[in-house]
């Protein structure tokens, strides 16, 4: 029985992001191994077929000492299990993981779901970061990228060849059938939901400055406080008037926040390709946007929503004000033409058919 690795930064990321394809491979004869830190205080459910292997990992940390340990227990997970192939997610797996897989001898596959924080600061500690990552990705037998930007600088820095980088167009996909789509409350006052880490990165200035300057409308902020150095201080996020801060969800609870919403909101400065956005369509839910890479793919402008330019508050202000506005049909239409667009490009099959494709090549 060949075997399989999914090696992740988090339990909870990669159940929910990549739970249709992880059941794939066990309906497929596969051995699933997930190796991950478990981060949803439980409330993770392992498919019967898969089997969970806990490692701890310091996310953010920059102690080296304690990523030499999480490196150990890869190399032992590894050894032991012989897997044909791993996959791995987020820097760290990216980084220490292709590393181990690459000394051990065993193909693996990077997938870069966002260069975030890392790319986009020049402190110490993102340049070794950065150093790292372009050295370590060198030694993946194939690089995935969510979105063209994140592979054209990595092709552009030498850390992947050509031949060995692929784009999966659309991410990493939902499985759209499965999204029950409900029509879009026509009630006032409208609601903004902003469902992401609170980071500053993914736009929490903006969003509450948005807040601010619509206070005829409801802006609610979900999202678990986080350790990234661009974390917003919880007593921040809990002293802010203007939004309501309904703290981390199960992912069941946040698709019906999204159902309750009039419009998903994301501002953020950087992504891979934004699940929650894609799941916001899948569910017929207007969006709007940075105009970045990884959300900018999920809107068609003034069809099923509106981008804006990142970093700025007003422009995001003036848009939900814009979208507060619309008449309830126009809202509608957006709501159809979010859930036609999901189903267009970002159907999960088509992601399963990319994977099982790699690992029949390679493994």
């Amino acid at each position: 029985m060949k075997t399989v690795i999914f090696s992740d930064n988090s339990l909870w990321g990669c159940l929910n992001y990549r739970g249709y394809v992880i059941r794939k491979f066990a309906d497929a004869g596969y051995r699933v191994v997930i190796a991950a830190p478990d981060d949803s205080n439980g409330t993770s459910v392992i498919p019967p077929a898969v089997t969970y292997e806990p490692v701890r990992i310091s996310r953010k940390g920059t102690n080296p000492f304690k990523d030499i340990f999480y490196l150990g227990r890869l190399f032992r997970l590894y050894r032991k299990y012989k897997p044909s192939v791993v996959f791995h997610y987020t820097i760290k797996p990216n980084i220490y993981g292709t590393l181990i897989a690459a000394l051990i001898g065993i193909p693996s596959v990077a997938i870069v779901t966002g260069l975030g924080y890392v790319f986009n600061n020049n402190n110490i500690t993102a340049r070794i970061a950065k150093m790292l990552y372009t050295f370590a990705l060198r030694f993946s037998t194939k690089t995935i990228f969510l979105n063209e930007d994140n592979m054209a600088l990595m092709l552009r820095l030498g850390a992947v060849k050509s031949r060995r980088a692929m784009l999966l167009e659309g991410g990493e996909g939902v499985d759209v059938s499965s999204f029950a789509v409900e029509p879009v409350s026509k009630e006032q006052p409208r609601t903004f939901l902003m469902a992401a880490r609170v980071l500053y990165d993914k736009g929490y200035r903006e969003f509450v400055e948005a807040a601010k300057a619509n206070p005829q409308a409801r802006f609610i902020l979900v999202g678990a406080i986080d350790v990234n150095p661009s974390a917003v201080p919880e007593e921040v996020v809990r002293g802010e008037k203007a939004i309501e801060y309904l703290g981390m969800m199960e992912h069941d609870r946040l698709m019906e926040q999204i159902k309750k919403a009039s419009c998903v909101v994301l501002p953020s400065y950087h992504e891979g390709m934004s699940i929650v956005l894609i799941e916001a369509i899948a569910l017929g839910r207007p969006v709007i946007c940075s105009d970045i890479p990884g959300c900018r793919e999920t809107v068609d402008e003034g069809v099923n929503g509106y981008k804006v330019p990142c970093r700025d508050a007003e422009a995001l202000s003036q848009t939900c004000r814009r979208f507060t506005e619309l008449p309830d049909d126009s809202m509608e239409a957006m709501s159809q033409a979010s859930r036609s667009k999901a189903e267009r490009q970002f159907d999960v099959h088509k992601v399963w058919a990319v994977y099982k494709e790699i690992i029949d090549t390679i493994s």
